[in-house]
Formats: structure tokens, C-alpha cells, sequence
């Protein structure tokens, strides 16, 4: 299975927004990841149709702590 628990998706959190470094994560928009990554930067570009399923779609994301237009 390649989901995170929402202990996993908390755990993961507490270690990298903690980092003193440029950080990037990636995964599907959902409510726990939404609320985490609040005060993150988010990048998106729309909902996609699911690879290999053809079937649903899904809005791939990445959050950053830091302005990727400021490096």
C-alpha cells in the first residue's frame, strides 16, 4: 500500500517543517494534507486523470516552505 496513515502524513510534517533547509513535498490535495501544509507555498496545476485507472481524478500538489520564484 503507498498511503500514508494521517499519523504517518503528521509524523512526516513534524520532521520537515522543522528543516532548516528548502523543503518540497509532493502528494494529492486531501483534507489532512491541506491543514498541515497551511502555511506552506502550494503549487498546482488542476486535477488530472488518474494514471493507469482512467477512471476519477485527483489534484496532484506540491507544497513548499519557501517561494520557488524567490530562488
Amino acid at each position: 500500500e503507498y498511503e500514508y496513515t494521517n499519523e504517518q502524513h503528521k509524523k512526516l510534517f513534524d520532521t520537515v517543517d522543522n528543516c532548516d533547509a528548502y523543503v518540497a513535498v509532493s502528494g494529492y490535495s486531501c483534507d489532512i494534507m491541506d491543514k498541515l501544509y497551511d502555511d506552506w507555498y502550494c503549487y498546482s496545476e488542476g486535477e488530472k486523470t488518474l494514471a493507469g485507472k482512467g477512471t476519477g481524478k485527483r489534484e496532484e500538489v506540491v507544497w513548499t516552505n519557501y517561494d520557488i520564484n524567490s530562488i
